[in-house]
Order: structure tokens, then sequence, then C-alpha cells
């Protein structure tokens, strides 16, 4: 795709990411073509489609992949926020962890990413969010982070069903970090 840059390709991609009644592989393939192409003047309108909740989940997790490739180590900070934003269109959690495999550790603090950390929405799915979770390695542990990490568990057994044991080995890592301190 890369090799489809020429002069005023930012002209013609920048209505097809920005406008929402343009179909869904149409922004697709322009967002994707911008991100080939290293356009870092689209920066702003990929990253407005990774943050907009209303925006189909599958096309946010394309454009923060998008932000990824155009960014490279600055996207953390440019993605981090949608942590925080409105997931609800997110329904399988690879914009979770797309975002969290840019943002962590270089761009959110341990306090900011333990309530980033919830069971996936879909058992059955590997993706960004389960390939995160499944690499997760504790950072190095302060008293001010065993204690974030003894709450962080203690509201993970409150409000996961105690069954689901998706965060186990997140949970375990965690507190045997935070108990050898």
């Amino acid at each position: 795709l890369g090799r489809l840059d020429h002069d005023g390709l930012e002209e013609q991609l920048l209505p097809l990411i920005t406008r929402d009644d343009t179909p869904l592989f149409e922004r697709r393939a322009a967002i994707d073509l911008a991100a080939e192409a290293g356009k870092t003047s689209l920066t702003g309108a990929i990253l407005n489609v990774a943050a907009a909740p209303r925006v189909d989940g599958v096309l946010r997790t394309i454009a923060a992949r998008a932000i990824r490739k155009i960014s490279g180590t600055e996207s953390g900070e440019l993605l981090a926020p949608i942590l925080f934003s409105d997931l609800t269109s997110d329904t399988d959690d690879r914009l979770r962890g797309t975002v969290l495999q840019a943002s962590w550790p270089g761009s959110l603090s341990f306090r900011q990413l333990l309530p980033t950390l919830t069971a996936p929405k879909r058992s059955n799915l590997v993706g960004p969010y389960q390939l995160f979770l499944s690499r997760f390695k504790a950072p190095k542990m302060t008293v001010e982070r065993a204690l974030d990490t003894i709450e962080w568990l203690h509201l993970r057994l409150d409000v996961d069903d105690g069954g689901e044991d998706y965060l186990e080995n997140i949970a375990t890592r965690l507190f045997w970090a935070a108990a050898s301190q």
C-alpha cells in the first residue's frame, strides 16, 4: 500500500477518514493506506477515529494500530487516554489490548494500569488483550505499588465472579511481587 503514496494523498484520504458516512471498508482502507505511507499529517484524524466511542470497535482498533505504525514510540502517549474513555464498542478487547501494548510501561503509571486490567470480554478469543495479559511481567514493587496491587486484587475479587480466572496469572504475578517486598 505504501507504494501508492503520491503528492496530494493526504487530501484524498482525509475526508474518507473523518467522515462518519464513509463506508466501513473505504474508511479502513484509507487508514491502512495512511499508515503504510507514513502520513504523519493524518495522525490527528486517525487518532480521533480510535478515540471515538460511537465508531465500530474493529475500525477503532485499526486506527490505533495505524497510530502505532505512524507514531512509533510516541504512540503510547497518544493512545493511553483511550483506556479511560468509553470502550463499549470494543466488544472483544482488541482496542484495549492494542492500546495497552503501545502504552505500557512507558506511557502509563502502575496505578493507571491496574484499573485497565479487567476480565476479557470474550473468553474464546486470543487477541491483543489476551496476549498482553499472557506476556505481562510485574514491575519492581515499591510499598506504594504493593498497596495498589492489594487494593486492585480486592476489587477484582469483588467484581469478577470468583469462577472467572482470566486474570489469575496477572493477580498471581502481582501478588508474589508485592509479597516479596
